[in-house]
Order: C-alpha cells, then structure tokens, then sequence
C-alpha cells in the first residue's frame, strides 16, 4: 500500500506531491499493542510458542490426521479445528491462534505427546515436542494465555471499528477511551483473582493434568565487604536519629 515505486502512495503522490502517508487506525493500534508486549518475556515466550507449534503439527500429514483423531476423541460433538497460522502483520490473528488452542487443548497436548514419543519421527521433532508439552502444561501459560484473551476480548472491537469504511471518528475515540480504561483496570487484584479462578476452573474440566507450581525467583545474596551496612541497617538507620544510630551502634560493638 505504500510502496514507493507501485503502491498506492506513489499514484496519489503523483496527482498531489504534498500528500502524507498516514498509518490506518487499526495497523497503529496493532503497533501500539505490539510494542507494549514485547517487554514482557511471558508475552514474547507464549507468542513464540504458539508460533512454534504451528509448522510442528502441521508439517506432517500424519500428524494433521492424528491431531484430528485426537479432537475426535477428546470432543466427539465439536467440529475439527485446525491450529492457526500466526500473521506477522496483523497481531490480532494472535486471538485466532489462542482460542484455537484453547477449543482443542486437550487434543493439542495429545498430539505433542504423540510426537516427543513417536519412534519414527526425528529427534528435533520430539525435543521440541516435549519442550511445547512441557511448556503448555504451566500454570505460567494458562495465566498469561488467559490475561492476553481477556486483552484481546477488549480490543477486538475497537480493532474492527477502526477498519470500517464509514467509521465514525467521535464513536471511535468514545470506544478508545473506555477500552484503554479496561486495560488499566486488569492491573487490580479482583481481576487477578479472578484471573486465577477462570485458569482453575479451565484446569479443572481439562482432561490431562497440569503443573501448578510457578517459578520463584531467588533473591541472590552478595558477600558483604568490611564496614558494608546490610539492608536491616540500613532500614534501621533510616528510622533512627543520627545520635540514637550512633547510641545503637555503639552498644551493638561493645
């Protein structure tokens, strides 16, 4: 669209040279979005992943028409899905990705397990197999997966607005103003907590068991050099006076 040699952007800059290219609603959004997340590591590891388990399934005929058997075991009523592709363009083909995932969970674990422990398929194949199970199991990636389809959920809308021809600009900025509210307010407890119970409650109608322990992050403990204060003195110091700290740490030598 805005090539400059055969896209649309050089014809209408051929008719009127002071014309500026300006980005659609719905693309900066996705920018914005975008740039947001990639400073999270949990957004960019379960995005990577969705990615990656796309060409692990679908790459083999095999394993199309055994994720499919899988589905058909595990939802005998629900129709096929397929996983989605993950568009680098549009971002919002993320949410197409995710709920696909979430419809054929039990399935997708199915085949992924199938793969890690499938005699004919190669070694990379099942490494990266087990890793995606293993990875997909995480109580990590259900609260991230849920917290992103709570996102999507919001700015979907506001996505499609912005991609219509006759677009209305107060509706839009209306509609911004309250989904950017939205979003702020995911950062409160009760939607945390409410966070936790929908991933429970998904735990508890998945048929396959899954880890529940998140990762703890150890504080590291340095060395103290000679005369180095530690991090008790130095909140004590903070509260006393200095004739009370030099009282306190006088009697603390002797």
């Amino acid at each position: 669209m805005r090539g400059e040699n055969n896209g649309v952007q050089s014809f209408i800059s051929a008719e009127n040279p002071r014309s500026i290219y300006v980005w659609c609603g719905a693309h900066r959004l996705a920018l914005v979005v975008r740039d947001a997340v990639s400073f999270c590591i949990n957004a960019i590891n379960i995005f990577f992943n969705l990615e990656a388990a796309y060409p692990l399934v679908c790459s083999s005929k095999k394993r199309v028409e055994a994720y499919e058997l899988y589905q058909k075991f595990r939802y005998p009523k629900n129709r096929i899905r397929r996983l989605k592709r993950v568009s680098s363009t549009r971002w919002m083909s993320q949410q197409r990705t995710m709920l696909a995932l979430f419809d054929t969970y039990d399935a997708l674990l199915d085949i992924l397990e199938y793969i890690s422990e499938g005699k004919d398929t190669e070694y990379k194949a099942q490494a990266e197999a087990k890793r995606l199970h293993s990875y997909f199991q995480s109580e990590v990636f259900l609260l991230t997966a849920f917290l992103f389809k709570n996102i999507f959920e919001k700015l979907q809308p506001l996505n499609l607005l912005f991609q219509k021809k006759n677009v209305d600009l107060l509706a839009a900025a209306s509609v911004f103003d309250k989904r950017k509210g939205d979003i702020g307010n995911l950062s409160s407890d009760g939607t945390f907590k409410q966070l936790q119970l929908n991933c429970y409650n998904f735990k508890a109608k998945s048929a396959v068991s899954i880890v529940t322990s998140l990762p703890v992050t150890r504080e590291r403990k340095r060395k103290k050099m000679p005369g180095e204060l530690t991090k008790k003195m130095i909140q004590l110091k903070m509260q006393l006076t200095a004739s009370e700290y030099r009282l306190f740490t006088f009697a603390s030598i002797s």
